[in-house]
């Protein structure tokens, strides 16, 4: 009967480091695991980022040719598009957070009305630069 409780207690202590390595293994993959996943996402959302910050900047850099193409142009002058490319750009040159508001309203294609000189115009953000040209 001693035996048989020796036999016991042994087969228990080694039943318990066991336990106790297959918790600290597992532990350390998992945090491990949950690490890279971290990494890996933070790395995606970096790239995403990017890529939406170059497009945006795309979508302003047209604009801003457009605008400069129809400035060149005399006989546009007085359309409404024209009007509205020159309210848009005086708002992104006015240098403060209604130039940004402005530039933000353009990348996303805002459905407000744009203004020039205080008169507001039937023309939004929303169209796409490349259909102007």
């Amino acid at each position: 009967m001693s035996q048989y409780k020796k036999i016991d207690q042994e087969y228990k202590v080694v039943l318990q480091a066991e336990k106790a390595e297959f918790e600290k293994t597992f532990t350390e993959r998992a945090s491990k695991e949950l690490e890279e996943a971290v990494a890996n996402a933070k790395a995606e959302a970096q790239g995403a980022a990017k890529k939406e910050q170059q497009e945006n900047l795309l979508v302003l850099s047209q604009f801003l040719k457009l605008a400069a193409i129809r400035r060149g142009e005399d006989e546009t002058a007085e359309r409404e598009e024209s009007k509205a490319l020159e309210g848009l750009l005086a708002a992104v040159y006015e240098g403060n957070s209604n130039a940004v508001t402005a530039m933000l309203d353009l990348i996303q294609g805002s459905s407000e009305y744009i203004s020039f000189n205080n008169e507001p115009l039937t023309i939004t953000c929303k169209c796409s630069i490349p259909e102007l040209f």
